[in-house]
């Protein structure tokens, strides 16, 4: 998925690039702008660092947004809003923010991070791939008290999980719900889930 500046997960066409540059046009370089050009339409959403964040709050079942101005921070005000502690402290939990300035990841756990970054792409990359100083816990996500505690979503009754349920396992697992390698796979197959499946929907969705 592309990394376009002031994007909360919108399907990345050349109407809301306009509406994007027209907001933010200090950001938007011709090189940027030419690179987003070459994206739209091609992808299902686009975000920027805290977009990825707010687009997992505002994203409805149906695929629509329902934004809450309450949670429409910008980085910094996301990081002044998690309690902010050292970086050195970071706890084995998945879904806990890890902030520098100007910017904001989402951990995993097993040392990787889901960062939407430099006007490149949404990515997973290593947590030692960018200088992270803080760490926090979004006061709008529900943690639990141990990483153990975590429940993603569960298989639904009759053992049908049809195209809408792998799409939403399959987002789940794009923003780090599922873990990740063997851990990831032996999770999924213990919720009754087809872990290859499960994969080949989330490299579909990543290409789109």
């Amino acid at each position: 998925m592309p990394y376009w500046y002031c994007s909360q997960g919108q399907r990345p066409t050349n109407e809301w690039l306009d509406s994007r540059i027209k907001a933010a046009p200090k950001m938007w370089t011709q090189a940027r702008i030419a690179k987003a050009r070459g994206e739209a339409g091609r992808y299902a959403r686009c975000f920027d660092c805290v977009g990825l964040i707010k687009g997992y709050l505002w994203i409805q079942p149906d695929g629509s947004l329902k934004m809450s101005a309450k949670q429409d921070k910008t980085a910094d005000g996301m990081r002044a809003a998690s309690n902010p502690q050292p970086i050195s402290t970071l706890p084995e939990i998945p879904g806990v923010l890890v902030f520098c300035s100007g910017h904001v990841g989402v951990y995993i756990g097993n040392g990787r991070v889901i960062e939407a970054y430099g006007f490149k792409n949404v990515a997973n990359r290593p947590l030692s791939a960018q200088k992270w100083t803080t760490w926090g816990k979004c006061p709008f996500i529900l943690y639990p008290t141990a990483p153990a505690q975590q429940k993603p979503a569960q298989r639904p009754t009759g053992g049908d999980t049809g195209v809408l349920e792998i799409d939403a396992i399959a987002d789940e697992v794009i923003l780090g719900k599922w873990g990740v390698g063997d851990d990831r796979k032996k999770r999924l197959a213990a919720a009754g889930y087809d872990a290859a499946a499960v994969q080949a929907r989330v490299n579909e969705t990543l290409r789109k």
